[in-house]
């Protein structure tokens, strides 16, 4: 049986989006790779996905560059057919007819599978649901995704276009270099800025969530950012209002030097006002369900950046086919795009699966992001990287900023602060 397929289809969109680069973002956005019935075709997407992702113009002489180590005289002749397939025509058409076809390969694979399943009597009845829900989930989200109201087409574009732009950056500098993190000696080393995917880690306990947390409250009372929060680390919710109204005060909630009612009734109005918490249903914990309350949280409270803490609490959905790393580099390169179309910061905060112990110092050494469970993806997709460590003999932390994409948001190396136990701020050494 020959599954529904638009090849055709396929070699226009393609052919459309090389020429027409400014086209890639609402491609990306509305096809996925696995839409594509093709493999040369598919190959060929996943080429323009990597090179966008990494900040590289797409075009003809690029991709051949790109697919030209794979030896592939079958590949290579699909590109150059490619450039006949080029047209002006509304991309959102070719997005539309590519998922139909998609999503009726898509109900064949998963009702077989599911039909299947329903024959195995030793197969749990909770297994067969959950399969449909989530069968029904992501149906509902490549359409909803293709009801999008048609947007503007791109065009090619010359310097001349935006010349008074560039003689603005000559003259006055980027217009991103990013804010304050609110401590003086670590804004040397990094300035976060919104369009960027940024990666924390370090050993449990150590501190990452507390990091965050203060980084968050010092940027909202410097440059007024908003935020959507997704931590279960800090379950219950009170807790996590408790910790954030401490670094908003500097006061303790409960020890000496406690926050006045005033300060309490403030501290509310103020996390109110600034930060949403993201509460998925617990059926449905997935990235792309977290995503969707994003999107929503950035319609109704116009918010400038998304936390997840920690990554691990985010339920891992493979589609057929797909292992871990491959899901991890599919969900960051989705992240990073999702942080780039809505101009937000994004932060992950994720766990070394690999913790090697110093037998002299007999103490772990500082995890990288290369230790993060699933792979080197963490250190690839990301914009930044830091590394929070504890010394716990001297509440010394240290911030080691492992990567830096861009040498206008920083650079790499260490800094140390003490950690306040009392209201659980961070304080700077040497300055």
């Amino acid at each position: 049986m020959i599954l529904p397929n638009s090849i055709d289809i396929e070699k226009s969109l393609l052919g459309t989006i090389i020429f027409y680069p400014a086209l890639i973002p609402e491609a990306l956005e509305k096809v996925c790779l696995d839409a594509f019935y093709d493999s040369f075709n598919k190959k060929i997407y996943e080429k323009i996905i990597d090179l966008y992702d990494n900040g590289i113009t797409v075009d003809n002489i690029v991709l051949y560059d790109k697919i030209k180590p794979e030896n592939d005289e079958k590949l290579e002749g699909r590109l150059f057919e490619l450039g006949e397939c080029a047209t002006s025509a509304e991309i959102g058409v070719y997005c539309r007819i590519i998922n139909d076809k998609y999503i009726r390969r898509r109900i064949i694979e998963q009702t077989n599978m599911l039909v299947k399943n329903s024959l195995k009597l030793d197969c749990p009845i909770e297994t067969i649901v959950n399969q449909l829900e989530n069968i029904s989930y992501d149906f509902t989200e490549i359409c909803s995704i293709n009801k999008i109201e048609r947007r503007e087409r791109g065009a090619l574009v010359k310097v001349n276009d935006f010349k008074d732009t560039v003689y603005n950056y000559y003259q006055n500098g980027f217009d991103n270099i990013g804010v304050s993190t609110g401590w003086k000696g670590l804004d040397k080393n990094y300035r976060p800025a919104k369009s960027t995917l940024n990666i924390i880690t370090g050993i449990p306990g150590h501190g990452k969530s507390e990091f965050i947390d203060a980084l968050m409250v010092n940027i909202s009372k410097s440059k007024g950012w908003k935020w959507a929060v997704f931590s279960p680390e800090n379950y219950p919710y009170e807790l996590h209002v408790q910790k954030i109204a401490e670094k908003l005060t500097e006061k303790s909630f409960f020890k000496e030097n406690r926050m006045s009612e005033t300060d309490f009734d403030n501290s509310l109005k103020w996390i109110n006002e600034y930060i949403s918490f993201i509460n998925p249903s617990e059926n449905n914990l997935s990235l792309d369900a977290i995503i969707k309350l994003a999107k929503e949280a950035i319609e109704k409270y116009k918010i400038d950046g998304l936390i997840i803490d920690p990554w691990n609490e985010i339920e891992t959905v493979l589609r057929e086919g797909e292992n871990e790393t491959q899901y991890i580099g599919r969900s960051l390169s989705k992240l990073r795009r999702f942080a780039r179309n809505n101009n937000i910061i994004v932060y992950i905060v994720s766990h070394p699966a690999k913790m090697y112990k110093d037998k002299e110092a007999k103490k772990y050494n500082v995890p990288t992001m290369y230790d993060i469970s699933g792979s080197a993806h963490w250190y690839n997709k990301a914009d930044n990287g830091l590394c929070i460590y504890r010394d716990f003999e001297n509440d010394i932390i240290d911030v080691h900023v492992q990567k830096i994409k861009f040498k206008i948001h920083g650079m790499v190396g260490a800094v140390s602060m003490r950690y306040n136990k009392t209201n659980g701020c961070f304080e700077e050494t040497g300055w």
